[in-house]
C-alpha cells in the first residue's frame, strides 16, 4: 500500500464495511445495492406526495454512476434512500446484502458514518472549524482517539491536496478547496461508497472538472463505488453509466444488471 500522505487518493479499508459495522454477511456479495420497489409518499395536510414511484435499482461493487434529472424529479429523494438519510414507505433496499430498512436508528447511523462518505453541493463545512477539525468530525462519532484523527485528517487533506491548509477556515478557502475537505472529510472512515449530491454545483468549470478528476480516480485506482446526483448532463457523461429519472420514475438505465439471487421479499 501506497503512502496516504502523498498519494492523490485514499484506499479504502475493507474492514469500514457494512459487515463490519452491521454484522452483514461475509465476502462475496455481489451487488453493493439492490433496491426493489423502493416507494416514497410524503404526506402533508392530508394531501400525499409521491416522492418515488416504485423504484427498482441494482449498483455493482466499484461502479461509477450517476443519477440525473431536473429539480422535482425525485432524485434526491433517490440519495437520501440509498444514502440511508431516509427510509422508504414501501420497498427492500438491501446494502452489501442486507435489508436495511429493517435496522434500528443506531445502526443506521453506523452504517451512515462507517460505510457511506457524503459529500454535498453547499459542503456542509463547520464555519468556524479549521479544515482539519472538520474533517475530524466523522471520527470523533467514530469513537477514534485524538491521536489517530489528527493523523488521519492531516493524510485524508494532503491526499485531496490540501496539506497546506490545515489550519485554515472555510471563508478562507476558495469553493473547490472547500469541496475538497469535504471529500476528505467523506473519505476519512474508509467507506466503500460515495454519495455526491450535485458536487460540482456551486463551483466554476475548472473546479468542477478538478472535483470530478478527483471523483474519477477514486473510482478507477481505489475501486470506490461512486454516486453522482446531479442535473448537469456535462457532469453525468463522466460515468459510466447513468440513470435517469422523471417524476419519480426511472426513465433510462444505461447499464441496468438484474441480479442472479433475490432481493427476495420484495414481490
Amino acid at each position: 500500500m501506497s503512502d496516504p500522505a502523498t498519494d492523490t487518493v485514499v484506499r479504502p479499508n475493507p474492514d469500514a464495511s457494512l459487515r463490519a459495522t452491521t454484522g452483514g454477511e461475509g465476502g462475496g456479495v455481489p451487488f453493493l445495492i439492490e433496491g426493489r420497489g423502493l416507494r416514497r409518499v410524503f404526506s402533508t395536510g392530508g394531501v400525499d406526495t409521491v416522492a418515488l414511484a416504485s423504484v427498482d435499482v441494482t449498483i455493482r461493487h466499484g461502479e461509477m454512476l450517476a443519477i440525473i434529472g431536473p429539480s422535482g424529479s425525485g432524485k434526491s429523494t433517490l440519495m437520501a434512500l440509498l444514502g440511508c438519510l431516509d427510509r422508504p414507505t414501501s420497498g427492500t433496499y438491501l446494502l452489501e446484502g442486507r435489508d436495511v430498512t429493517r435496522l434500528s436508528d443506531d445502526d443506521l447511523s453506523a452504517v451512515r458514518n462507517r460505510t457511506i462518505g457524503f459529500v454535498f453541493q453547499s459542503f456542509h463545512l463547520l464555519p468556524r472549524s479549521t479544515a482539519r477539525e472538520n474533517v475530524e468530525l466523522p471520527m470523533i462519532y467514530a469513537g477514534v482517539p485524538r491521536r489517530e484523527r489528527r493523523e488521519r485528517s492531516k493524510a485524508r487533506l494532503e491526499a485531496v491536496g490540501l496539506g497546506h491548509r490545515l489550519d485554515h477556515r472555510p471563508n478562507q478557502m476558495s469553493g473547490g478547496e472547500n469541496q475538497r475537505v469535504a471529500i476528505a472529510r467523506a473519505l476519512v472512515n474508509n467507506p466503500g461508497l460515495i454519495l455526491a449530491d450535485e458536487p460540482t454545483g456551486n463551483l466554476d468549470s475548472r473546479s468542477g472538472a478538478e472535483i470530478l478528476g478527483l471523483f474519477t480516480r477514486l473510482n478507477r485506482e481505489q475501486g470506490v463505488s461512486v454516486i453522482l446526483v446531479t442535473h448537469d448532463p456535462r457532469v453525468a457523461e463522466k460515468c459510466d453509466r447513468v440513470i435517469e429519472i422523471l417524476d419519480g420514475v426511472v426513465t433510462r438505465d444505461s447499464g441496468s444488471v438484474i441480479p442472479t439471487h433475490g432481493a427476495g421479499g420484495a414481490s
